[in-house]
C-alpha cells in the first residue's frame, strides 16, 4: 500500500474529521525494537491537529530482563505473577519504554510527557491474590491527560497502576488503553501489535466487526489465545462510547496513518453495530 501522504486528498479528508479530537494509541513490545515509524506517525497526527494519547506495553522486554536476572516468568491465566522483585523489573522496563517514546517524539518536534506511577493516572485494585502485584483498572484520573492534550502535548502513559495505598501494580496495557480511551471520550482506540488483525477461520482478514460479532467469534473459538484480551479491550472501549477501536500490525511502516487516514485501512476495526 502506498504511504498515506502519497494520497494526500484522501488523507486530508480524514485529518479534517479528526482535527481537535482525541485518539488513544497503544503499542507493545511485540511491535519490535524499532518504534521510530510509530513515533513519526503520532507526530504527524499531532502536528495536524489530532490529539494523541499513548499507552505503552512491554511484555517481551520484561521477559528478557527477567531472564538476564535469572528469573523465570510464571503466568497464570495469561497474567504474569508479579512479586516485588518482578515488579522492580517491570518498573525499570516501563521507564525505558516510556522514555524512548518521549525522546523520539521530541526529536520530531512534539512536546511529549511521560506519565507513570508518580502521577497516579491509572488506579487499580488487586486482580487476584494468587497473581501478586497485578492490577485490574478501577479508575482513570483523566484530568492531567486532558490538560496536556489541550496544551498540544502528547502524554505517554505507563500501564503500571497504583492501588489505594499507593502500591504499584503490573496492569495489562490493553486494559489500561481501553479504559483511558473511554475516560478521555476518545474518537478512536488503536492497538498496534504484530498481527494484521482478526482473521476468519479460513485465515482471511476481517476488516470490520460489530461488538456482537466479535463476542461471537470469541465464543466459537475463531478469536482465541492471546487475541482474546486484546479484542475484549477493543470491545470494552466501544461499549464505553469510543466510536471505533482498531487492531493493526504495528510492525508495518506507517500502519497507524494507513489505518486512520485511508478508506480501506489495514487492520480490523470494531464498531458497536454495523450500518445497514
Amino acid at each position: 500500500m502506498q504511504p498515506v501522504w502519497e494520497r494526500i486528498g484522501e488523507a486530508h479528508k480524514y485529518l479534517e474529521k479528526f482535527r481537535g479530537k482525541t485518539i488513544v494509541v497503544k503499542y507493545g513490545g511485540d511491535v519490535g525494537r524499532d518504534i521510530s515509524t510509530i513515533a513519526h506517525d503520532i507526530a504527524f497526527l499531532q502536528k495536524n491537529g489530532v490529539r494523541v494519547a499513548v499507552v505503552h506495553g512491554g511484555g517481551p522486554q520484561i521477559d528478557e530482563a527477567m531472564a538476564m536476572a535469572g528469573l523465570e516468568p510464571v503466568k497464570v491465566k495469561g497474567h504474569r505473577v508479579t512479586d516485588e522483585l518482578t515488579m522492580n523489573i517491570v518498573r525499570s522496563q516501563s521507564r525505558k519504554m516510556r522514555d524512548e517514546m518521549v525522546s523520539l517524539l521530541r526529536k520530531h518536534g512534539v512536546m511529549a510527557v511521560g506519565l507513570g506511577r508518580k502521577e497516579g493516572v491509572v488506579r487499580v485494585k488487586q486482580k487476584d491474590p494468587e497473581l501478586g502485584l497485578v492490577g485490574a483498572v478501577s479508575a482513570i484520573r483523566a484530568e492531567p491527560l486532558r490538560q496536556l492534550l489541550a496544551e498540544g502535548r502528547v502524554p505517554v502513559t505507563s500501564p503500571i497502576g497504583v492501588d489505594a495505598k499507593g502500591l504499584p501494580h503490573n496492569t495489562n496495557a490493553d486494559e489500561v488503553a481501553s479504559n483511558l480511551a473511554v475516560a478521555l471520550g476518545a474518537a478512536r482506540l488503536i492497538v498496534l501489535t504484530n498481527v494484521t488483525g482478526v482473521k476468519s477461520k479460513e485465515g482471511s482478514l476481517i476488516p470490520t466487526l460489530s461488538v456482537s460479532e466479535a463476542k461471537g467469534h470469541i465464543a466459537d473459538g475463531t478469536i482465541h489465545s492471546g487475541m482474546i484480551p486484546k479484542v475484549e479491550a477493543l470491545i470494552g472501549a466501544v461499549e464505553g462510547g469510543v466510536e471505533k477501536a482498531h487492531m493493526i500490525d504495528g510492525t508495518k511502516p506507517n500502519a497507524l496513518l494507513n489505518e486512520l487516514l485511508t478508506d480501506r485501512g489495514v487492520g480490523t476495526e470494531i464498531v458497536l453495530r454495523k450500518k445497514r
